[in-house]
């Protein structure tokens, strides 16, 4: 019996040697070969010499006429199945013949358009370079496919979409001057994205999916369409990303204007009115980068994705799942693809929305803050914090995570004017505005901390990082940080290590705020509460459960707690330091992060949080210091350099009311230099690891120094010059 590929082969040969002459002879011999060679598996391989193939493929498309519908139907088959199935790549010549015998082909026997316009879909999505040859081919004002597209058989139309959709996206088409056959191109996609949705069609909300994604390509390779039709293509994002979401009526878009840095309004009767103050100082971004350019781009990878067996409580009636012949053809099966379509569309809408905010300048994409973020959920629930909290698809929730902290990143230096105002004034200042948006943010950020899924809850905590950083606390209205800190506190004894060290990170940058509120040190210093997670379901969140619901009270009794003294450790204090002991096992990156907290602590709250507990702090570096992994020695070192140096500021202060004694200093060098920090200096293999020594020694300063013993003061001279005689034999 002949293999499968030699059949092929010899079907190949008998189709070489033949003529089309409009006989019923010729016909059918024809109709019979390509029955035979589309009768093949074509899922295993079956194609040994590819230049035969697409030698076929050439012959096919030269003697097959254009208004031959069964033969056109079972050529398409055949190119469809040897371009997808067996990766032939077809190039030059012969690509030029097979797209324009396409496009005669949908002239003429409009009955196949649906097969000849999967030849096309096929060439382009398989092989992203043809995008360059046939893109003027297929997007001219002349073309078939751009009648197909517009036309009312909705299924040929999806095709044809996608088929533009592939002819935009390639990266070589950056050099090309292609502009009106992109402008050709938007258009049909302006045309689905700007009419009334047939929201339970799953064949419209594909087509909406690659008009979406066709938008993204064709401002990613015009930057000056973007800039032309900017506030149209956010009035699209801003409808599509809340389609179909339960609750949220459909708003058909409508082109957003840029608002004006004076806006009248009457007066505000909520407390979200905000009053002026000096611009805080920025916090150090955590990568200690000083680019602010570099500082922007960070947000990209921030995290790693964590997987999660954790059942979002959101969805409930669906599963998620990518392919149409994972559901049955019951009707429960027919509304899962229906909602898993929509679903797309949203995802679809944010990321165009994503590369939108990333492509415009920072000042421009600001203006439209106000019809993204809301400083009233009362007044409309179209908004990126309703997607937030109410989309059922994780994805969802996970796009719109990262287009808000693609906006705060992008906003840091503008959203420092925000304030809180208690005058009624004849206009609402923009400052005051943005005041009612960054409180709004914190309150919708707090509610979504209530994520079951681990991914989309580290998303969150890296968007309130952001928010910490960029908040002028001290302009807003009080309560807001220690909301930040109640709801935060309790996921840093959570069961998953990332979402440890992503809430200990939002807890570095409170730290980090400048200046500091009195309500932060308050919070800071209580002593440990026990707290429970209260179980919030976020389907049933309304917008005026949003407004009633400022925070979620995650403890109920710990506002009335009273301050401990500064014997009693406060709770987060004692979190890192057990996190970093040894009677529990901890992961790596839960300890380095408790270190960079401590590390934090010693800016603007060493007096309160690390004075009063130098000996048990220097006792836990000491362990750190001998730990095998060479990260948590690092960080460990330029903890105690933070604590030097502070210790040596406050000494030098001349202030009679110093917080600090030389005496207390004295203890917490000597816990050091007397076990690890002396091993540390004469490390032999890691120089890098000298060299944080090194910097936490030049930090002990004179007050401390002149304290030592006469037996300790020559040990650190000794280990100093054993490391300069090092350096020296390695220089020469």
């Amino acid at each position: 019996m002949a293999s499968s590929e030699n059949i092929f082969n010899n079907l190949s040969s008998n189709f070489s040697q033949l003529s089309y002459g409009r006989t019923k002879g010729d016909i059918s011999q024809i109709n019979r070969i390509l029955d035979e060679i589309n009768g093949l598996d074509y899922r295993y391989p079956l194609v040994t010499n590819k230049t035969r193939a697409v030698l076929l493929v050439n012959q096919c498309c030269s003697l097959i006429p254009h208004d031959e519908s069964d033969l056109v139907s079972k050529c398409c088959r055949l190119i469809t199945n040897l371009v997808v199935h067996q990766r032939i790549e077809i190039e030059g010549q012969t690509l030029s013949l097979v797209a324009q015998w396409c496009l005669l082909a949908i002239k003429h026997t409009p009955s196949t358009n649906a097969e000849i316009l999967g030849v096309l879909k096929a060439l382009l999505t398989c092989n992203e370079k043809n995008s360059l040859h046939l893109l003027s081919l297929i997007i001219c004002s002349d073309s078939p496919v751009l009648s197909v597209a517009c036309g009312s058989y909705l299924e040929t139309a999806l095709t044809a979409v996608q088929c533009l959709e592939a002819c935009t996206y390639c990266d070589e088409l950056r050099t090309a001057n292609i502009k009106s056959e992109l402008e050709l191109a938007s258009t049909i996609f302006l045309k689905y994205l700007t009419q009334e949705p047939k929201v339970d069609s799953i064949l419209y909300n594909k087509v909406l999916i690659s008009a979406l994604r066709g938008l993204q390509n064709v401002i990613t390779l015009d930057p000056d369409f973007l800039k032309k039709e900017l506030g149209l293509l956010l009035g699209v994002t801003k409808s599509f990303m809340l389609y179909s979401i339960k609750g949220v009526s459909f708003e058909k878009p409508q082109r957003v204007g840029a608002s004006v840095l004076n806006v009248p309004g009457t007066p505000l009767v909520l407390p979200k009115e905000k009053k002026g103050g000096k611009i805080a100082k920025q916090r150090k971004p955590r990568n200690n980068k000083k680019d602010a350019k570099k500082q922007e781009d960070d947000d990209e990878d921030f995290y790693f994705p964590i997987a999660s067996d954790a059942e979002d409580a959101s969805v409930s009636s669906r599963k998620f799942k990518t392919s149409d012949s994972d559901f049955s053809d019951s009707e429960h099966g027919r509304m899962a693809r229906v909602g898993t379509a929509q679903d797309k569309v949203r995802q679809a809408a944010l990321q165009l929305l994503l590369q939108i905010v990333k492509m415009t300048d920072k000042a421009t994409i600001f203006g439209y803050w106000s019809s993204l973020i809301p400083d009233d959920m009362l007044v409309s629930a179209n908004n990126l914090s309703t997607c937030i909290l109410k989309d059922p698809s994780p994805k969802g929730r996970m796009a719109a995570l990262h287009v808000l902290l693609t906006l705060i990143t992008r906003s840091k230096l503008y959203l420092v004017q925000a304030e809180t105002s208690k005058k009624y004034t004849a206009y609402t200042p923009f400052s005051v505005i943005l005041g009612a948006m960054v409180t709004d943010l914190h309150r919708c950020l707090s509610l979504a901390l209530n994520e079951n899924y681990v991914t989309v809850l580290l998303q969150v905590f890296k968007c309130l990082a952001a928010l910490v950083q960029a908040s002028p606390y001290h302009k807003l209205m009080p309560g807001i940080a220690r909301k930040v800190i109640r709801n935060v506190k309790v996921y840093i004894n959570h069961r998953d290590a990332a979402v440890q060290v992503a809430a200990l990170i939002v807890l570095e940058c409170i730290l980090g705020s400048e200046p500091v509120v009195p309500e932060t040190k308050i919070a800071l210093l209580r002593h440990r509460e026990g707290n429970k997670l209260p179980a919030l379901d976020q389907k049933d969140l309304s917008c005026n459960d949003l407004q009633e619901e400022e925070f979620v009270d995650f403890s109920s009794d710990e506002e009335d707690t009273t301050t401990s003294s500064y014997q009693e450790m406060p709770w987060l204090l004692e979190s890192c330091l057990s996190n970093l002991g040894v009677q529990v096992a901890v992961s790596s990156p839960v300890k380095v992060q408790s270190l960079r907290v401590i590390s934090a602590m010693t800016r603007n709250y060493f007096s309160c949080l690390i004075v009063p507990f130098l000996g048990q702090i220097a006792r836990v570096l000491d362990l750190c210091l001998n730990d095998s992994y060479m990260d948590l020695r690092l960080h460990a070192g330029r903890t105690i350099d933070f604590i030097g140096q502070s210790l040596n500021q406050h000494l030098d202060a001349e202030d009679d009311n110093k917080c600090v004694t030389p005496e207390q200093g004295l203890i917490f060098w000597q816990i050091l230099i007397n076990n690890s920090l002396t091993a540390l200096l004469q490390s032999q293999h890691h120089s890098v690891l000298r060299a944080v020594g090194c910097d936490c020694l030049a930090s002990i300063g004179p007050h401390i120094f002149e304290r030592f013993t006469v037996r300790t003061k020559p040990r650190i001279t000794q280990v100093y010059q054993k490391l300069l005689e090092r350096q020296t034999n390695f220089d020469y």
